[in-house]
């Protein structure tokens, strides 16, 4: 009987990790663990479920230093289990742990996507409209509760660039589903262009939208964060709609 549930275990454990693998772009290392009792299994329930990843690279070039998801009990079809599948018979809840880097996040910004993703915008400067956009975003976690931004603004019709830092302390927003920035204090102590600010501010909030992080079938809803020095780190509860391994199209 041991062995049997050792390996139904190691089977659904196995076809989720493939299941959950083929929705990252990339994994350095990715483990499911399915707890079940023969028994209970036969009444379509399933012990519990633990994802372990490190290195784990989502959507929008962004990657997780670590990521660990729990489930309780679950509800499962029981004769779709026993062929080594698992699909629920209603939503599940689960609590999910993510550690960003500070270096994964500063990647992001400075990647293909999100520079696509900054317009050129027109400020004023000495009485005259220019065409600026953000370039060489820098982002760091100094670990005093706050993050730490600094651009470099290109002049679209000059050879000349600008300097642009600021601080700013990260809160929950949109019912858990982005960041908010606020109390943003500048670190030469001037504000170079409020439009320009508000479009780097915003682009923090799009490369660390909780949806980034969503696999088919799975819903993410921030719950604390903890900012400290080097890292970030986010605790949200997740809506399981099919498990790895059995997604829905």
């Amino acid at each position: 009987m041991t062995e049997d549930l050792g390996l139904g275990e190691q089977a659904l454990s196995k076809a989720a990790e493939i299941g959950l693998e083929s929705q990252l772009d990339e994994a350095e290392s990715l483990s499911v663990d399915v707890r079940v009792d023969p028994l209970s299994l036969m009444k379509g329930e399933v012990e519990s479920v633990t994802v372990e990843g490190e290195g784990l690279v989502m959507q929008q070039e962004l990657r997780t230093q670590e990521l660990t998801v729990q489930t309780g009990s679950i509800k499962v079809n029981p004769w779709k289990a026993a062929l080594g599948e698992i699909e629920l018979e209603r939503p599940t809840q689960s609590a999910v742990r993510m550690v960003l880097s500070e270096a994964d996040i500063d990647r992001a910004f400075n990647s293909h996507f999100v520079h696509n993703q900054i317009p050129h915008i027109e400020v004023e400067q000495n009485g005259q409209s220019v065409a600026v956009t953000a370039r060489e975003i820098s982002f760091r976690l100094p670990g005093n509760g706050r993050i730490a931004v600094h651009a470099d603004l290109k002049h679209l019709d000059a050879e000349t660039t600008k300097q642009i830092a600021f601080e700013a302390t990260p809160d929950i927003a949109e019912n858990g589903y982005r960041l908010h920035l606020k109390d943003v204090k500048y670190v030469s102590g001037e504000e170079i262009s409020p439009k320009l600010t508000a479009l780097i501010l915003e682009q923090v909030s799009d490369v660390l939208d909780l949806r980034n992080f969503e696999v088919p079938s799975m819903n993410l809803r921030l719950t604390d964060l903890e900012v400290l020095a080097g890292k970030l780190i986010l605790s949200s509860v997740a809506e399981i709609r099919a498990f790895p391994g059995n997604l829905e199209g």
